[in-house]
């Protein structure tokens, strides 16, 4: 079996998804024979002056998808893939920590509970990048590319690597939902045509350029003094809805390496809290959730009971009333007083 074949043609391309362009299929005749082996995966491009596309055809006889939004699915889906910053999106810069991941050529540094200060290398001439969500952990050596989490790396550029073209210089981090179908044994989302992206760029400057199908800019890349958590613009946060309680704060400009300090929101003391029960209707309970310094006398009503855990900070506290699954917010030390619908 010849694994991989790089056809390049001469002459104008015919634009996206005609016969004259780049793309990687798998070659279908298994009686056609070269030097005596069978050919596998090909792929098909113009001749050029930059070797950009023959690596995006590659990456996909690798395994790697597109990140760019295709013009037949411009309509469907969150738009603007990644913003022209990455190679499996518009043939530009490096390959991103998630491609990196997926193929192998890089374990992330798990950063799941407590807190730290890492130091990053320039992806793109260096393995270095972090993993963070909370619940994460290892499989043994190996860490699960297959779920949600957030990655960051530095793609501060290198006059001797390959992030030349991008526009800008410092962290990036990017919202990973990189679930398996189980019916298809491929990714459940896509950067095409599915409810929210496999791969989007947390924009630092919070406008949402890439999202309204924008062009990626400066204004993406993370430096001091800025920090991602649940409370920034634009926030961490499953995409559920529910809140990821960490903070990572950029400790330095762009560099060559630079610093960033990852801490979680620590696990609320349940007994901290007092929940005054006040009424019980079919779908809702109207409750008092009051922060109580340790110590203090706690009312703890038999009917009402914390359900998963809490943090500190702006999370859902889920309660449970009788067989009603209910929420309520606890915000600081904030008295909170409200109708919490079941979901």
């Amino acid at each position: 079996m010849i694994d991989y074949l790089i056809v390049m043609w001469t002459g104008p391309d015919e634009g996206w998804g005609s016969f004259w362009w780049g793309y990687q299929p798998r070659w279908g005749d298994s009686t056609y024979l070269l030097d005596g082996k069978r050919l596998g995966n090909y792929s098909w491009q113009w001749e050029a002056s930059s070797p950009t596309v023959v690596i995006h055809e590659t990456g996909h006889a690798l395994g790697l998808p597109d990140y760019y939004d295709y013009p037949t699915t411009k309509l469907v889906g969150p738009p603007g893939g990644l913003g022209g910053l990455d190679m499996m999106d518009a043939n530009t810069g490096d390959h991103n920590c998630f491609s990196k991941f997926l193929l192998g050529w890089l374990k992330p540094t798990l950063a799941a509970t407590g807190s730290g200060t890492l130091s990053l290398q320039p992806s793109s001439v260096a393995r270095d990048c972090i993993l963070v969500m909370p619940g994460c952990s290892n499989d043994g050596e190996d860490l699960d590319a297959f779920s949600e989490f957030y990655l960051i790396e530095n793609r501060t550029r290198v006059s001797t690597a390959n992030d030349q073209t991008l526009p800008g210089d410092g962290f990036l981090i990017w919202h990973i939902h990189s679930q398996v179908n189980p019916s298809t044994g491929g990714l459940m989302y896509n950067n095409q045509d599915t409810s929210h992206k496999l791969i989007r760029v947390m924009e630092a400057d919070g406008l949402e350029e890439i999202e309204s199908g924008f062009s990626g800019d400066a204004g993406d890349y993370w430096s001091t003094p800025l920090t991602f958590s649940s409370s920034s613009a634009p926030a961490c946060a499953y995409y559920n809805g529910d809140p990821c309680p960490f903070d990572a704060t950029c400790t330095s400009a762009p560099s060559v390496p630079m610093s960033i300090d990852v801490s979680y929101e620590p696990a609320v003391d349940l007994a901290c809290f007092d929940f005054d029960f006040i009424e019980v209707q079919p779908l809702c309970a109207i409750v008092d959730c009051l922060w109580q310094k340790p110590g203090d006398d706690v009312i703890d009503p038999p009917d009402i009971r914390i359900r998963e855990r809490a943090f500190v900070g702006d999370p859902v506290i889920d309660l449970q009333v009788g067989s009603v699954l209910t929420g309520v917010k606890q915000v600081g030390a904030a008295k909170v007083k409200q109708s919490v619908v079941a979901h």
